[in-house]
């Protein structure tokens, strides 16, 4: 049966990253890792792969203090060490979430109510450790173990420990994990490329605050101590990403404009250049490599086409014209324009889009011919709407996406995009969507 995973009245189990875990209600069993007649927590992956893994904490009838994780040091053959320092642990963090419409289109019987969704980390000051579990509650940490590409085959053992005070006492449970790295390394370039986009916005707004509001920058002004406390979770947010194969992007940063006394445009690139160029370069991941692509600091949002009477006026297409050939001169004078792409509509698509699209698109395609476009608007428009000729990377929802009508134009970044849409057509991506869903997903975009 092995060793109870009882200490005091704690139960700890361990269980796998396809196991969908809640704040309250049973753990499902399938995919127990430790626990009740399992003694030691056994995973496996492959050299350059990050493997995963979940901790849950509950209490019992007394609340827990000073809950502390920690997965030491992974021996392997002689010599050979995964170090606990590359080691990433995180605190699932829950929101609230209704039932999806998709749900109740397909009859799966998904209840709303709280679910884990974000990750913070374990040495996070706010929200990190140590921890304090209420009477009854439950404490769920997510576990990176990543696996460097020269780590050689073998079996590697450490030991995960729990530790907490119960009613003044403290108790300790120490769990011996395996890891068997197998005889394979992953390519450092995935099979597809997986792109993902974030607003910086939102971000810090979830874990920020300034005079007890969400703080949500109108510029991001590094001389600010709460941006610069934003900047790092922006970069662990990158890092996290990429680890899992998956390149983000910022959607809303953008250098600061202003015009002179003649009205001439003038950006200034410090603060934007100092957090993007590290992505760009490559220097901020363990790897080096550089993210795929990045979007140019221009889009529906900014500047504001109300405030020039709309995106078919002169005085708009002027500013259009002026902020297109300065950031595609100053990608070329940092390096890195072979990263830039124009993604000009980034609110979710609506049919009065086309039109909107097409008028921002044309001087793009005009002034940067060799600059690829992106567009989350299906190609199959009406025909006096179309914009095909204007579309280099196609990534309407999946429900819209004809692969026929973009494979023409795949190479380089060019080409078809799975993007997320509605069931059954492609797998649902919200919160309360499956493990298996999200899995799913990259098999259908292969």
């Amino acid at each position: 049966m092995g060793e109870p995973s009882l200490i005091g009245g704690v139960d700890v189990r361990v269980v796998g990253e396809m196991t969908q875990v809640r704040p309250a209600g049973p753990v499902a069993m399938e995919e127990l890792l430790y626990g009740p007649g399992v003694d030691a927590v056994r995973v496996a992956g492959a050299a350059n792969e990050t493997i995963s893994f979940q901790v849950i904490v509950d209490a019992g009838f007394a609340p827990l203090q000073g809950v502390r994780v920690r997965l030491g040091d992974l021996v392997g053959p002689p010599g050979q060490v995964i170090q606990a320092d590359a080691i990433e642990l995180y605190r699932q963090a829950p929101v609230p979430a209704a039932t999806p419409p998709w749900a109740v289109r397909l009859g799966r019987e998904i209840p709303g109510g709280e679910v884990y969704d974000m990750l913070v980390p374990v040495d996070a000051p706010t929200g990190g450790e140590p921890f304090a579990v209420e009477a009854g509650g439950r404490l769920a940490l997510w576990v990176d173990v990543p696996i460097a590409r020269t780590t050689p085959a073998g079996r590697y053992v450490g030991a995960l420990t729990v530790t907490a005070r119960e009613d003044g006492r403290s108790v300790e449970r120490n769990i011996s994990v395996q890891l068997d790295v197998w005889d394979l390394v992953l390519p450092d370039t995935p099979p597809i490329l997986a792109l993902g986009a974030f607003d910086h916005r939102t971000l810090l707004a979830a874990f920020l605050q300034r005079g007890g509001e969400p703080f949500r920058p109108v510029w991001m002004d590094r001389s600010d101590p709460l941006v610069r406390q934003g900047l790092v979770l922006m970069r662990q947010l990158m890092t996290l990403a990429r680890r899992h194969r998956l390149d983000l992007f910022d959607t809303a940063l953008r250098p600061v404009f202003k015009r002179d006394e003649t009205g001439a445009i003038r950006l200034h690139w410090d603060d934007y250049d100092a957090i993007v160029t590290p992505y760009l370069s490559g220097s901020a991941f363990d790897d080096r490599i550089g993210v795929a692509a990045w979007p140019a600091p221009w889009f529906d949002g900014w500047p504001d086409a109300a405030n020039y009477g709309g995106v078919h006026t002169e005085e708009y297409l002027r500013t259009a014209e002026g902020l297109i050939t300065r950031t595609v001169e100053h990608f070329r004078q940092i390096g890195h324009a072979d990263r830039l792409v124009f993604y000009p509509i980034r609110t979710p698509p609506g049919p009065a889009d086309f039109q909107r699209f097409a008028a921002m698109a044309a001087p793009i395609r005009r002034l940067a011919p060799d600059r690829p476009i992106l567009s989350r608007l299906p190609l199959q428009a009406p025909e006096d709407s179309s914009i095909a000729d204007l579309v280099d990377m196609a990534a309407p929802p999946g429900h819209w996406l004809d692969p026929s009508r973009a494979a023409a134009a795949a190479a380089g970044l060019a080409g078809a995009y799975l993007a997320p849409g509605d069931p059954p057509y492609v797998p649902p991506m919200d919160v309360l969507a499956s493990p298996a869903d999200l899995r799913a997903f990259g098999w259908l975009a292969m």
